[in-house]
């Protein structure tokens, strides 16, 4: 959802859909459990030394767990200044664009999202925000039909 999102908001689109969007770097809630690796990962960038692997701190959903990875790879994907940050592409994407947001009953961003960026997209009339009833990882599969409709909406202004 954060590299569709951040696509949208440097090329011209009608439509993006984003399905369970959860990375949310630039929440002070997600940003916490990963600051002082990123903090590391930034030190390590300044000393040159980004393509370097090195174990660093995930957060997903609640929970952490190490991941090895290069310290620009990890800086790119946990800044809250950088391109996932849904904050700033939703600032960013063009007038015309909507934006379909389906999110599962227990995604962890379905409350702060709205605040985050939700509120920031551009006005469409076609942009939305659906809470889907599914168990966690199904909500692809539950979403399937409703994408489909909005998407035969966006392109043409009118559900088949």
């Amino acid at each position: 959802a954060n590299t569709a999102l951040a696509a949208a908001a440097r090329v011209s689109v009608r439509g993006v859909v984003l399905i369970a969007a959860a990375h949310t770097p630039d929440s002070a809630s997600f940003a916490k459990p990963v600051a002082a690796s990123l903090a590391r990962a930034r030190e390590m960038i300044a000393r040159g030394e980004g393509a370097l692997t090195e174990a660093f701190l995930d957060s997903n959903h609640q929970t952490t767990r190490e991941v090895r990875t290069s310290a620009a790879i990890y800086a790119s994907y946990f800044e809250p200044s950088g391109t996932a940050a849904m904050s700033l592409s939703a600032a960013k994407l063009p007038r015309g664009a909507a934006v379909l947001w389906l999110y599962g009953t227990w995604d962890v961003v379905r409350d702060e999202g709205e605040a985050l960026f939700f509120a920031r997209l551009p006005a469409h009339p076609a942009t939305r925000r659906v809470s889907l009833l599914t168990p966690f990882g199904n909500t692809p599969a539950k979403a399937s039909g409703l994408i489909e409709d909005w998407l035969f909406e966006v392109a043409d202004g009118k559900t088949p």
